[in-house]
Parts: structure tokens; sequence; C-alpha cells
């Protein structure tokens, strides 16, 4: 029997002589169906008086004893008035029984009237929104948390994902949220506020406690609350968290109900709060439904503008027309053409931030399909295709595919061979945009001396109290709240108030603070004020700055300023930075995994570091395949044959054309798009801290394509990124050479564009060994490192070694699909390689300027422009046109991926989904 069990057993015991040794149930153990919300112990309490009502039939005294306790034990007081409200409690009883008999009718209708008051000022909740559908409690269990000493990051970050994610199943979603220390009285009374009052939540979460440490105590407070448990949720968060990390077996998670609110305990870090969550966020809103149908009705998304509608009547009427009729058209009665079918995926981020990241990016809100609506475009469900036509990659989900994908680059940055040489020291100048590889703390407080935050004069405000009572001013016209040594700076501006009768009149020293000046200022006598500039320290002997614009000068001599009259009252601290106010010596400024952008290189500068920390600059190897590519001369140094007697290639010709003239293309032969704006992509991601490796074209042979491989690998590139050879052509070689050199993780995934991806891991050491033989002319030979300089080359060489593998991350050769794919698993994968703490691309909520069809097979991604619209107060997305993964124009401008899910139908103007915003972020204002 644990602690409450011997608790609640002794006072049940002590309070009612009724109550014999024969053991009946343990207090742990919940009698069924349990009352214990205010409206379900009165109507106990009629029972008990002789009036019961039939769904507590066979329910005696016992069950408000049991309650009772738990109402006491979460800190809510037990009125006096009731005869066994203060016994002591007995020392010997270890179980309780259930009596026969009942309290008395002026018993009952004490606990009736403290239910009815004192437990209400305590149950009931607060929430964000009262009128809203669901209702969520987050309570996040800290004791660091609680005292202040550590920020919360667990809590906001599951009221976004919560916002989020079942805004779409139940429309509107209220908050409310709290922090505990880990005490179980503290944890049980904030989940009655919730579970008890009124209106009680539908859910509720909590955020830490359930680990091994001995103060990890939030299951014990929990689990004496729920009537029923859920063991069915508690196994889905184990598996989903096994998946990831063997430590998932050491969270002891709990889940269950109490009335018809649903609890679920989940882990302290946020990721790990995030993921679990993740895991049962699919099942949750029917659950919900269940345990409150007549609140939570299902919710039709057709109509809704807070979650995506369908309009079959419109889609419907599309498919009559003919495809090569149809165009694309913002209006709501229009449906875009097929050529314009979103080239996207749904996916989500916990970060995510949030805050808090994770790796869970694909799960947008589902829409009910209606058999009345059909997606415009002509694709149909692979399972239709033809015996021996289908593709041997099995089909991944987005999120799985991202989360094979990061767990590579975690398990490579792991390794003590890739870990030599992975922080090198860098002049702040250098810093921009690399990652910060330790943290920071402050040694020294900033300000280190109480300083000005204003021009005007340095006084004491006992100076000016003094002078008031001597020119008789009213004592209530002085502000005198405040102290010295207050942390928080007074920036309030004062107001002028001050007459000639009442006016305070100071005399003007002859010295001077100003800023910069070095050296110990003589003290401020008393009943005077001096000069101080914006920045200078305070002289000893004043406490609060009076501005320039809130005094006047009553006597000079020349230039010099002999006296000034005050014309308002000021307080202690008033437009003084007290020491420490900005930063305190010993604080952690900046943590490691830190993307340094302006902002943070300039506080590094104000604590006075001249160099600093930073993981080194990834090698990003980029490769272009296919027969059918033209290599660009500046590129590759080398180009195809051409017609020695084309006047393009004659000396005459070339010497007049201008450097911007289009170079003719031969017939059969597409330009390489895709290497260069890989390229730029990776520049300009990352800000400088990726290296892009021109490593070339490779042709559709195996010897070509091997010879490609080999220059990767000789060029010690972290991460390699190959366009096309990933498809169903009988010459895409790239994926089965995979399985020649290494272990092809996934070959083709579930969105569009960009189904044919595919990831591998790939030895460095098997690549060297194959036989470097190519027929002539078969590899368009490229110096990888001709853009790298020595330095680069030999941080690079001490950080990999042949051991460690080299990954490659297939993406599709249609130039869209290419920089989608790159955008949506390239990014993460080096961002988790480089140790950032923020992985994820930021999400945002977004209004639909234009109608979108949906491809009722794969989740898919629109390229799209977001602004900020004034009238709307939020974000309006609006598509590039065309979306065919060839068409290279429907990027041009876009910074956002619009998350459409599988299903058929459209979305309408107005709908409201998530987009994912393409970096560096650029939002534009209408």
């Amino acid at each position: 029997m644990d602690d409450l069990d011997q608790r609640m057993s002794t006072h049940l015991s002590a309070v009612d002589p009724r109550v014999g040794p024969a053991p009946v149930f343990s207090a742990s153990a919940t009698p069924p169906s349990a009352p214990a919300s205010a409206h379900c112990l009165s109507e106990l309490l009629d029972a008990e008086e002789g009036h019961i009502h039939p769904k507590h039939q066979g329910h005696t005294h016992i069950d408000l004893l049991h309650e009772q306790f738990l109402f006491s034990a979460a800190g809510i007081p037990t009125p006096s008035s009731l005869p066994y409200a203060n016994a002591s409690p007995a020392t010997t009883a270890t179980t309780v029984t259930c009596a026969t008999s009942s309290p008395s009718s002026a018993s009952a209708q004490a606990v009736r009237t403290s239910l009815a008051t004192a437990p209400a000022s305590l149950l009931n909740a607060t929430w964000s929104d009262p009128q809203a559908v669901l209702r969520v409690g987050i309570l996040t269990v800290s004791d660091r948390v609680s005292a202040g000493q550590m920020q919360d990051e667990g809590g906001p970050a599951l009221s976004a994902f919560v916002r989020e994610r079942f805004s779409a199943s139940f429309g509107s979603v209220a908050l409310s949220c709290a922090v505990v220390p880990d005490e179980e009285t503290d944890i049980r009374r904030e989940l009655l506020r919730w579970t008890d009052g009124h209106p009680a939540a539908h859910l509720v979460l909590t955020t830490g406690g359930t680990g091994f440490a001995p103060r990890d105590r939030t299951p014990e407070a929990v689990g004496p609350l729920l009537h029923r448990q859920a063991p069915g949720l508690v196994i889905r968060m184990i598996t989903e968290s096994l998946r990831i990390t063997p430590h998932g077996m050491l969270s002891r998670g709990l889940a269950g109900t109490r009335h018809s609110t649903l609890i679920v305990c989940l882990p302290g870090r946020p990721k790990a709060a995030l993921e679990n969550l993740d895991a049962l966020v699919s099942a949750l809103p029917h659950a919900l439904r269940l345990l409150s149908p007549n609140q939570l009705p299902r919710r039709s998304p057709v109509g809704s503008s807070s979650s995506l509608s369908l309009s079959s009547s419109s889609a419907s009427a599309s498919t009559s027309s003919s495809p090569s009729s149809a165009s694309v058209s913002s209006s709501p009665s229009s449906s875009p053409s097929p050529s314009s079918s979103s080239s996207s995926s749904s996916s989500t981020a916990s970060s995510t931030t949030p805050t808090t990241p994770t790796l869970s990016l694909f799960n947008a809100p589902k829409i009910a399909s209606s058999p009345s609506t059909v997606h415009e475009c002509n694709c149909f469900a692979e399972e239709d295709a033809p015996e021996g036509r289908k593709s041997s990659y099995p089909l991944q989900s987005a999120e799985q595919a991202l989360r094979l994908v990061c767990e590579s680059a975690r398990s490579l940055s792991a390794q003590p061979a890739w870990q030599t040489g992975l922080v090198e020291t860098v002049l702040l100048r250098e810093a921009l945009g690399r990652v910060l590889a330790t943290s920071v703390r402050s040694s020294e407080d900033l300000p280190a001396l109480p300083t000005s935050m204003k021009d005007g004069y340095a006084v004491h405000t006992d100076s000016l109290l003094r002078r008031a009572a001597a020119n008789a001013l009213p004592s209530g016209d002085q502000q005198t709240a405040g102290s010295e040594n207050s942390s928080a700076t007074n920036t309030a501006s004062p107001t002028p108030t001050s007459t000639d009768d009442t006016a305070v009149i100071l005399r003007v020293d002859g010295h001077e603070q100003s800023a910069g000046a070095t050296g110990h200022a003589p003290p401020l006598a008393a009943g005077c004020a001096r000069r101080i500039a914006t920045g200078a320290p305070l002289p000893p002997g004043s406490n609060a700055v009076l501005m320039v614009e809130f005094s006047e000068v009553v006597e000079q001599e020349q230039d010099r300023e002999l006296a000034i009259r005050v014309l308002c009252p000021l307080s202690a601290g008033q437009d003084v930075r007290p020491v420490g106010c900005d930063v305190r010596a010993g604080e952690e400024v900046l943590p490691a995994g830190c993307l340094l952008g302006a902002a943070e290189i300039g506080l590094l500068a104000s604590l006075g570091l001249r160099r600093v920390s930073v993981r080194r600059q990834l090698r990003v190897g980029v490769l272009s395949t296919g027969d059918e590519l033209e290599p660009e001369p500046e590129l590759d140094g080398t180009s195809r044959a051409a017609d020695p007697t084309s006047e393009s290639t004659t000396s005459e010709s070339a010497a007049g054309e201008s450097d911007t003239a289009a170079s003719t293309l031969p017939p059969g032969l597409v330009r390489d798009s895709n290497r260069p704006s890989l390229m730029a992509a990776v520049r300009e991601v990352s800000g400088g801290a990726w290296i892009p490796v021109d490593l070339g074209c490779a042709a559709d042979t195996d010897e070509s394509v091997v010879a490609a491989l080999q220059r990767a690998v000789k060029a010690r590139v972290d991460l390699l990124v190959s366009s096309g050879g990933a498809s169903m052509g009988h010459r895409d070689l790239l994926k089965e050479l995979c399985s020649r050199f290494g272990e092809l993780r996934f070959g083709r995934v579930r969105l569009k564009p960009g189904k044919p991806l595919g990831f591998a891991e790939l030895s460095r050491e098997r690549i060297l060994a194959a036989s470097p033989s190519m027929p002539p002319g078969g590899d368009r030979e490229h110096d990888p490192d001709s853009s790298c300089s020595d330095s680069q080359e030999a941080a690079a060489s001490s950080a990999l070694s042949a051991s460690s593998p080299l990954l490659l991350l297939c993406t599709p050769g249609n130039p869209v699909s290419c920089l989608v794919t790159f955008y949506l698993f390239g990014v993460p994968l080096l961002r988790t390689l480089n140790g950032c703490a923020q992985v994820n691309l930021p999400r945002v909520r977004v209004r639909l300027a234009d109608a979108v069809a949906l491809d009722r097979h794969r989740p898919e991604y629109k390229r799209a422009v977001v602004s900020w619209d004034d009238a709307q107060n939020g974000y309006v997305a609006s598509t590039t046109g065309v979306q065919r993964s060839s068409r290279l124009l429907s990027m041009r401008g876009a910074n956002a991926l619009l998350e459409l899910p599988a299903s058929d139908g459209r979305l309408e103007v107005g709908a409201h989904i998530n987009a994912l915003l393409i970096p560096p972020v650029r939002l534009f204002r209408d």
C-alpha cells in the first residue's frame, strides 16, 4: 500500500466509527462508477438521505468518504461543520469497509454546501476561450520551472500542437495551462480543477515527472484520481518511443479517465512529449467523443472557415470539361487545370517548434471524401498498374522517410571518427550562419554598474522628499514606490505636476557624468543634481534619473546651469538600468546548436568575445545524372561536341556575343538547371554553414555513376545530393548501385512532387575499391574541390574517415521535385548533422486566396506566396500558377509550400491550411 493508500485508510477509519476492520477494497482501487464531481457528489448525498438516484444504486457512504479524501489530499478544505472534519487520524487501520448506515442529513448538507462554495473557487478553471468546443488542460510538472529557475518549454509546445492538430476535428480549442512543482498535492489540486470544475476539461495532458528520478511522482499523483485506466494509449506511446530511442522504456506513462475527462501523462522533455502525443493523435478525437458524445459531436468539414472545406459540385462539374480546355483561375468557381495539380506533401513539425523540435512533419488535417468529388488530373492508383510494371521499392510515408533520414544523420554525427575535427574556432566576423558548438555563459553582469537610460540629471529621491517637505509639497504628490536594489527597471515616463508654489529646486553641481568616462566620479551631495548622459554610470549618492524634458533651468551663469526645478514626481530606480538587468553573471546567453545571426553575433560581442567555437562547415556534394543533360562549360569545364560549322562556335560569333546570351541547345538535350539551383539552395539556406561541392554530371551508365561516387568520396563530402536516375526508367541506375555499395533505406515516398525520392547509406571503402575503368567520354570529369579552400578540405579530411558512411539523397530529375524534396528532407538532414537545435521548416496557418484541387492518392505541396493581409488579420496564400513538377516557374517568388492532404474534391477560397515556409524565410505584406 503506497503513501496515499495508507493516509486514505487512516483518514476513513478515523472520521467514521462505523468503518470496520474487515477489508473490502483498497483506497487506491476506486469503487466501480465512483462519482466525484460536485453534481455527482450531490446526487450521492441525496442517496445517502434516502433519495437514491437510479444511476447510483448500490453506492454507499464509503464512496463519499473516498472522494472527499481526494479533495482533502489536494488541499481543498473539509467544512468544519462535519462531525468528523477535525478528527485525529487513527494509526492502526490500514483498510476500510463499506458501512451499511448513512451519515446524517446535516452531514450530507454540510458536504453539499462545501462543494458549492469553497471548492468552487479552487476547482473552476479559467479557459482561454469559454465558448470553444474542446477544452484542454496542460499541466507542466517541474520543480525548476515552478521556481522560475528554468523556462517552460513543454507547456507552450503542447499548446501549439493541440491548437494546430485538434482545430480541424473540433473547430475551436480552449486551453488552460498551469505549472506545479513535483508535489503530489499540487498535481492533484490542478487536475481536480479541470476534471471536477465547471466547465470540466475534455482532455488533460501532463508533462514531466514520469521518469525514475526520486522527485518524479506524476503517475503516483494521477493514479488514485482515475476511475478507469487506458493501457492501450500507454502501450502505443511506449511502442512509438522505442522506435526512436531505447530510453523510451524508462518512461512511466499513464492514461485514463476521470468522469468524462481523459488524462494522459507525457514525458517532460518537449521532444518526447510531442512524439508521444503525436502517436495518439489519430485516436484521441474518437476517444473524446465517446467520453462526451453530447458535447463533442462529429464535426463536418463542409463550409467551415476554420478547417478544410470541400466543394463537390464544382469538382464534379469540372470533370465534364475537356482537360485540354481547363484553365487556372483564382476565382472560387473555377477549378485548376490538370496540369495545375498540386505537387506537394502534407507534413507537420513539431517544433518545433515549436519551440521545441519534432521530426513528425507530415500530419495534415484529414478531409472526408465525397463520392461526387473527383480529382481533376488523370492520375490513378499504383495498384492499378499491370503486373511487372510496378516499382520494386516499397512506398514509405513522408513522415517515416524523414524519420529515417534524421536517424541516419544523428547516428553519423555520434560516431567518434566523424566528431574528430567537428569544432573549430572562428572570428566573430566570420561566424554568420554558423552553428554554435558549445553553450556560452556570461562571465560578468551587464551592465556592470547602474547606468542611465536617458539624458538628464542624476538625483536622489530622498533629496526630493526633503525639499518637498520644506516647500510644503503634499506627500501624496510624490511617488516613493521602488527600491534602489530592485532588479526591475522603472521606465514609466512621469507626468509634470509641480507648480511654482510646490516646485522642488535642486542645485546643479559642477560635474558631469558622461558615457565612457573612466575613473571614480565624486559623490553627489544631498540636495543636488548632476548632468548625466545616456549610458553613463550613476554617481555615488544618486538613485534616479530626471529626464531633461521634465526639468526647468531656474538659475544659470552664462552657459552653466546652477539650479533646476523638478517638474514631476520621481521614484527610486526611475530611468536607471540596474546591475545585471540585461545579463546576469553565469547566465547562459546562447545554447549549443544555436544558429548565429546578426543578433547572436552582437550579443557575443557584448560579452567581450572575439572568437567563438562553431561546428565545422558541412560539405554538400551536388551531382546531376542523365544522358540528356548538356553540361555547362562554366561549371564543368567541358561541353558536348558541337557542329564545327555552327555560327555559335566561330570565333567571330563568340567575340561578338554578350556574356548574358543564352547558348544554343542541340536537339535532344536539356540544360542542367538542377545542379545550379541545388548549389544555390545550399548556400542560401545555410547562410554559409554549408559548402556546396560541384561534382558535375554523370551519364546513365554504371561506370559513369561509380566514377561520380568516387569523386564524392575523394572530395570528402558529408552528404551527396543527386538529381535524376531515381525513377522507373531502364537507365535509372542510381538506386540499384546503392545495394552494391551500402544500404538503400527507402526508394520511394508517398508525396507529390517527389515520389521517386531515395535515401541510402554507402560505404566509402567499397566505393573506392570499385573498378575505376571508364569508357572514353563516358564520364564528364569535374574537379570537385575547385570551389573549396585548402583549409576547408583539411577540416573535412580530419572529420571524415573511410569508415564513415556516405549519405546519399537521390532526388527526382524534375526541377521542382528536386528542389522541393531538398527543402523537405535535405535541409532537416543537414541541420541534424550540423547539431542545430531547430531542424524543421517553420510553419504558419494561412487562408487560401485560390481554390485548389486535391490528389486522392498522395499528399501534396503546392508552391505559393504567403503574405500578411491586414484586412483578414492573418496570412493569405496565393498559388504560383500551374504546378507541374517540370515547371520551375512555379518556384519563382514562392516562399511557402502549402500542405494539402490526400483526398478527393478541392479546397475553396477561404479555407485555412498549414504552410511550410521555404528558408530563408521571406514574408510579404499586401
